[in-house]
């Protein structure tokens, strides 16, 4: 058991960023490691100030954190005792029931029988706390690998190996911690061949590489299919390409390799798998064909694209709108714009899409007629991305709100109340006061637990979220709202508004901009991780930040990504690549889309053609994510600008 103690701190700190204790995972007790960072004085001076009973077990909950720091043992465990029998219905009840649990292991651990005088009424004290804990939070991977490491420190090695194999199949970070064990586990082939596909979408691409190419040696004759198709999907994701194809091949995942071929830019072999299909017409082989036809539409040969797009129109494949859109993009591109308005119109007509009726506008407007966006605007679709390009184009950057969404500043607002209901106000007000008095988690997950049906009493929860700084819930509360009663404020919050206007000062950026970029990157969390490595609310890449502070001169020291979540930092080197980004770009769309994908691709693509105004832009950017990201900002931007009352003409 000797690495118990080393462990526990590194999985159960997995919810912790330095400085301040984040939220804890959601409907799972706050972990040892984070009670142990609380300051557990300061925020009991806080609540003293309280109402009686209004948080007299957080109180009494403090009290006992601080009698643990000082003596891990007998007046420590007693204490928790007395807490779980007094508060039995505390929402911090079970998290000293885990504390407890941590105590006792570490008591084993170190041999301490001070509290039973036996080994054994130590053990049954632990193993009777984690049946009970375990009854409660059955998912909790904390406690089993707790509960593991116990087992296998006395001598109960196979039962161990039991609770080891579920955490190992899980593959996120338990694989790194117990993968020593993995030799003494006998896993299935399908079972190892799972737990490499969940290690590659945590983006572990080496470690399920060497699952399945250790696999691969044994020639598992019913699953190198499987394994092909595995190891193919890993070189994908880390974008080699050409290696991804010739382990596709051999998985016989043909539309995939096909994909691989071409963006491995291996248009002949591309071609040749392609053919392989024959007169197949499924999704796949159309999908195929519309990225023959993009290539050439791309390289300029928009005749040799037509003659492609058209064929999958006419051919019975099913994607014929699809094809008929990649048609109509490639007319008015090229400049024919009578044919490209009439098969606008008819896919508007057919499917109803505001992408659709805006370019049969635009192109209207291209041959010198006026164009007439009354159905984006005012009628069909008043929120859509395509209303907010039009608005851009008219030059009055106003984004029409409809009357019955209500705005809401965060400046002098504490708890928004729409209906007086005792029971949730009362949890209201504990919320805040947590959140006030330094544990913000705890008051976070007082909100969370309550699930009010009334619509007005949901609207209230909702601005008790935001008046406590959780921002991304806000967001999420307020879109299970009815329509009706969706706030701006809640779906568009101004979080961290006082730096974010003092660097859009600074910068000369507009603050809209900065606020549209947090909400669409991370949904205001501080301390967002992305998979790619992107950090904080204005998810920068640790390197990306390094060159920005040194090229710039910031006087920041960046030792590590936790360096990255401090709102202040974090905001500032956001902004200021922004700032170069605008002024290398001249306007807000193509600096967005930098923002995202780079600066040499966005180069690329507009290099690649001449466009004659940024929507174009906008609507050909060839990565998926990107132009959505584009959109996306460009939205929150508008309304952002809107409830901010700035009403200067946007760098569109």
């Amino acid at each position: 058991m000797a690495s118990l103690i080393r462990v526990l701190p590194f999985i159960m700190l997995l919810f912790f960023v330095s400085g301040e204790a984040t939220a804890f995972p959601r409907h799972l007790p706050a972990a040892p490691p984070d009670l142990d960072l609380i300051d557990a004085e300061t925020s009991l001076e806080r609540l003293i100030v309280a109402p009686p009973g209004l948080v007299d077990d957080y109180m009494s909950f403090l009290r006992i954190l601080v009698i643990c720091r000082e003596e891990q043992g007998k007046d420590c465990l007693d204490a928790i005792e007395w807490f779980l029998a007094y508060y039995d219905d505390s929402p911090v009840r079970d998290d000293l029931l885990l504390y407890k649990l941590y105590i006792l292991a570490r008591m084993i651990e170190k041999n301490n029988y001070d509290l039973t005088g036996s080994r054994e009424g130590l053990l049954s004290s632990f193993f009777s706390s984690y049946r009970e804990y375990a009854s409660r939070y059955p998912e909790d991977r904390r406690a089993k690998l707790l509960h593991g490491e116990v087992l296998e420190s006395t001598g109960r090695k196979r039962q161990a190996l039991r609770v080891y194999r579920r955490l190992l199949l899980s593959g996120d970070r338990y694989y790194f911690l117990l993968r020593q064990h993995l030799p003494e586990i006998p896993l299935k082939v399908t079972e190892i061949i799972s737990l490499a596909g969940d290690l590659a979408r945590e983006r572990y691409f080496e470690e399920a590489e060497t699952l399945l190419l250790n696999l691969l040696e044994k020639k598992p004759a019913t699953r190198m299919r499987e394994i092909y198709r595995g190891l193919g999907e890993i070189y994908f994701r880390k974008k080699l390409y050409l290696k991804a194809a010739r382990y596709l091949f051999r998985g016989n995942d043909r539309y995939r390799t096909a994909v691989s071929f071409f963006r491995a830019a291996h248009y002949e072999e591309f071609e040749k798998t392609l053919a392989s299909f024959g007169r197949v017409k499924s999704e796949d082989t159309c999908r195929l064909h519309l990225l023959r036809g993009l290539k050439r539409r791309r390289a300029g040969d928009f005749e040799g694209a037509l003659r492609i797009f058209r064929h999958l129109y006419r051919s019975g494949y099913p994607c014929r709108e699809d094809a008929l859109w990649h048609i109509a993009w490639a007319e008015y591109l090229s400049g024919n714009y009578l044919s490209a308005s009439s098969n606008f119109l008819n896919l508007s007509r057919m499917y109803n899409n505001p992408r659709y009726y805006y370019w049969y506008e635009r192109t209207r407007e291209k041959m010198g007629q006026r164009p007439v966006y009354t159905r984006l605007l005012k009628d069909e679709h008043p929120a859509s991305f395509y209303s907010v390009m039009v608005i851009l184009r008219n030059g009055d950057g106003k984004m029409e709100i409809p009357g019955d969404w209500v705005a809401f500043s965060m400046e002098g607002d504490r708890i928004r109340l729409v209906k007086k209901d005792p029971a949730l106000q009362r949890v209201l007000e504990r919320a805040d006061l947590l959140s006030r008095s330094g544990l913000y988690p705890f008051g976070l997950r007082e909100l969370l637990g309550v699930e009010p049906e009334d619509g007005e009493l949901r609207v209230s929860l909702c601005f008790g979220l935001l008046s406590i700084g959780a921002y991304d819930e806000a967001i999420r509360c307020a879109r299970d709202l009815p329509e009706q009663r969706r706030a701006e404020g809640l779906l568009y919050p101004l979080g961290y508004r006082e730096v974010v206007l003092e660097e859009a000062g600074r910068y000369g950026v507009d603050p809209a901009l900065i606020l549209a970029v947090i909400r669409e990157e991370s949904r205001f969390m501080k301390d967002a991780f992305s998979g790619a490595g992107a950090v904080g609310l204005m998810q920068l890449m640790p390197k990306t930040a390094k060159r920005i502070a040194r090229e710039s001169g910031l006087s920041l020291r960046l030792t590590g990504r936790e360096d990255l979540t401090v709102p202040e930092s974090n905001i500032l080197l956001g902004t200021h690549y922004l700032r170069l980004l605008l002024d290398e770009f001249g306007s807000i769309p193509p600096a967005v889309a930098a923002y995202n994908a780079g600066e040499k691709r966005v180069r690329a693509w507009l290099d690649a053609f001449n466009y004659e105004g940024t929507d174009e832009f906008i609507e050909d950017i060839p990565f998926r994510e990107t132009k959505y990201y584009v959109m996306r900002v460009m939205r929150s931007y508008l309304i952002y600008r809107e409830l901010m009352g700035i009403r200067s003409r946007p760098p569109f």
